[in-house]
């Protein structure tokens, strides 16, 4: 596959408790939101949140997998946390090709998740080093 401006992926799930516990063993991040309801509740949230970051490791999961694919490494990544994600809620994380820089060969990111209820969760951009096999400079956009 070559790259091109504007192309998208797309990749969507849901996150349960226990994955949401693994995870938070794994970074850290101890905060009851991420387990506890009533928790959760006294800090004005519906129930249970999805760490935002399990949430936009998502796009790093569709760069390395399907766009561009295996070989992309991500070099830069900043997202906006908007709404919460809550335990067993579908997101959909769509990325979008916005710039390709053939030179180095780089490519930037518009990165989006949003909740089954069409809010969006996290917008951001990424910056991926890819292999040069994704990549046509005689075709630049």
């Amino acid at each position: 596959m070559i790259l091109k401006t504007g192309m998208s992926a797309v990749a969507q799930r849901s996150f349960t408790l226990e994955e949401v516990k693994t995870y938070c063993s794994y970074s850290l991040d101890i905060n009851p939101i991420h387990y506890d309801s009533q928790a959760a509740q006294n800090t004005g949230f519906e129930n249970v949140l999805v760490p935002g970051l399990l949430v936009a490791s998502l796009f790093g999961g569709i760069m390395g997998t399907q766009l561009p694919g295996f070989g992309t490494i991500h070099l830069h990544q900043e997202v906006s946390f908007l709404k919460p994600v809550y335990i067993n809620e579908k997101v959909t994380a769509t990325i979008t090709v916005e710039k390709i820089r053939y030179d180095k060969p780089i490519v930037s990111f518009n990165c989006e998740a949003v909740k089954a209820n069409g809010e969006i969760a996290i917008t951001g951009k990424a910056i991926v080093k890819v292999p040069k096999q994704y990549l046509n400079d005689e075709n630049q956009d």
